[in-house]
C-alpha cells in the first residue's frame, strides 16, 4: 500500500504541469459552489450557527461571493473565461428613466398696453417711465392663475413710450407675435388701472373689503369699432367679460364693478374671442398693494370660469 502510495506521489510530481491548476481549480470551483449553495440558505445567517460555519461564512462575506452557477462565479472571481474578461454576476439593467414633469402649455397671455401705469399713493405718481406698479400687479395674477395649474406669460414689454398714441398699436404687434409663437394660447389680459378724474369720486367706487383686508375692485372693458359699431367677434368678448363678472360676484361679492361698455375702440379684442381689458383698482384711490390682492381674487375667478368652461383641468383651490 506505501508503495502505491509512492507511486501516485511520484507520478503527480512527473504529471506535466500544466494540469495541476486545473486540478486546483476544480477544487477551489467544488469548495467554491459548495460553500455559495450552503450559505445561501442561512446557515450562516444566524449567530446561532454551528462554529464550524462561521468561518466558511466569513470566507463568502470576504470574497464577495453571489449564489450563482460555478461559470459565474469563477468568472467574477477569477477572470479568466471569455476572454480573461469577467463576466458580471448580473445583465446591466438600463437605468429608469425619470419622468420629468412637462410643465403646461400656455393658455393665458398678460401683457401692459400702458406698462407705466402707476398708484400715486404708492409711488409718487400716476405714471412712470418704463416699467410702473401695474407690472407687479400682472405678475400677482400671473402667479394667481400659475397656482391653479394654468399656464401663463406675462410680458412686461414697455408699449407706452413715445409717441403714446401708438401705445396700441404697438401691444397688437405683441398679441399677434404670441398667436403665432404660441398656438396654445386663448386667454389674453390686457391689464391697467382705471383713472378717474372726478375728485369727488368716493374710494369706495374702486375699494372693496374682502375678509378683512381692503382689495382693489376689478372693472372689465368691452370696447367697439368707431362709431359704435360691434367689431366681430365683440359678442363673444362681452359673453367672456360677463362670465368672468358673474365668477367675481360669485366668488367675492363687491370685487367686480359694472362692465364699461361705452368704449369706442376696439383695444385690441378684436383678435381673440376670449380677450380681457381689465381695469385694477384707480390711479389715486388705491394703493399698489390693494391692487396686487385685487389681481389675486381675479386669478381665482378667472381659474373658476375656466374649469367649469373645461379649460382647466385642475378645480381652483384643489
Amino acid at each position: 500500500m506505501r508503495r502505491k502510495w509512492r507511486r501516485l506521489r511520484r507520478n503527480w510530481q512527473t504529471t506535466n504541469l500544466p494540469w495541476r491548476p486545473l486540478w486546483l481549480l476544480f477544487f477551489l470551483s467544488f469548495l467554491i459552489t459548495f460553500t455559495v449553495r450552503y450559505f445561501s440558505e442561512g446557515a450562516v445567517r444566524s449567530w446561532e450557527a454551528p462554529a464550524g460555519a462561521r468561518w466558511l461564512g466569513a470566507i463568502v462575506w470576504l470574497i464577495d461571493l453571489q449564489p450563482q452557477s460555478p461559470k459565474a462565479v469563477l468568472s467574477s472571481q477569477l477572470g479568466f473565461l471569455e476572454g480573461g474578461r469577467s463576466m458580471p454576476s448580473q445583465a446591466p439593467q438600463k437605468p429608469v428613466p425619470r419622468r420629468e414633469a412637462v410643465p403646461n402649455l400656455p393658455t393665458i397671455a398678460i401683457y401692459h398696453t400702458h406698462t407705466g401705469e402707476s398708484y400715486l399713493p404708492s409711488s409718487g405718481k400716476e405714471r412712470a417711465v418704463g416699467e410702473g406698479d401695474i407690472v407687479e400687479v400682472g405678475d400677482a395674477l400671473a402667479r394667481g392663475l400659475q397656482a391653479h395649474g394654468l399656464g401663463v406669460i406675462h410680458v412686461r414689454k414697455v408699449h407706452d413710450g413715445q409717441p403714446y398714441h401708438l401705445s396700441y398699436t404697438r401691444s397688437r404687434a405683441t398679441v399677434r407675435q404670441l398667436q403665432e409663437q404660441y398656438p396654445s394660447l386663448k386667454v389674453f389680459i390686457d391689464v391697467h388701472r382705471d383713472g378717474i378724474r372726478d375728485p369727488k369720486t368716493p374710494r369706495e367706487v374702486t375699494t372693496a373689503t374682502v375678509g378683512a383686508e381692503k382689495v382693489a375692485r376689478i372693472m372689465l372693458y368691452v370696447g367697439s369699432e368707431r362709431g359704435g359699431k360691434e367689431f366681430p367677434n365683440r359678442k363673444a368678448v362681452l359673453a367672456f367679460s360677463q362670465g368672468l363678472q358673474q365668477t367675481m360676484e360669485q366668488l367675492y361679492p363687491g370685487l367686480a364693478r359694472s362692465i364699461f361698455t361705452k368704449g369706442m375702440f376696439p383695444h385690441n379684442q378684436d383678435l381673440a374671442d376670449q380677450f380681457l381689458l381689465v381695469e385694477v383698482g384707480d390711479a389715486r384711490l388705491n394703493t399698489k398693494e390693494e391692487a396686487i390682492r385685487g389681481a389675486g381674487l381675479l386669478a381665482d375667478s378667472l381659474a373658476l370660469l375656466l374649469y367649469q368652461q373645461g379649460r382647466n383641468e385642475k378645480h381652483p383651490g384643489s
